[in-house]
């Protein structure tokens, strides 16, 4: 959804998104839930997702050429630079990845979680 809006407010209903089910695809291990909250081109082309990852789901590792900004809303999960120690993230935890760094996160084998999403699309 783009925000371009004449009268000067929009609403994204909850019901209206699509959320993508990513179970065990390429860039997944384990059960991953995406519900793209904001692809548009306005707000210099921010992305805004919300992401749930079930019992031990994780991302690939992956790189990106934009920083990438991780709001951690529940539950518990883990981070990891490529070279570097896995770090443990929890509930109101904020994770900010640079450009062009290898990683990978997702929930701990313990516990799910939810996390915000920010990008640049």
């Amino acid at each position: 959804m783009d925000f371009n809006n004449k009268n000067g407010i929009s609403v994204s209903r909850s019901g209206d998104r699509e959320t993508k089910i990513t179970s065990r695809d390429i860039m997944f291990f384990g059960d991953v839930f995406i519900d793209n909250l904001y692809l548009g081109k306005s707000f210099q082309h921010l992305k805004i997702a919300k992401m749930s990852f079930n019992l031990g789901a994780r991302t690939e590792w992956q790189m990106h050429s934009d920083e990438r900004i991780l709001i951690i809303t529940s539950g518990s999960g883990w981070v990891q630079e490529w070279g570097d120690s896995i770090k443990l993230v929890q509930t109101g935890d904020i994770v900010y990845i640079l450009p062009d760094i290898k990683y990978w996160y997702g929930a701990t084998d313990k516990s799910s979680m939810n996390n915000i999403l920010l990008s640049r699309s």
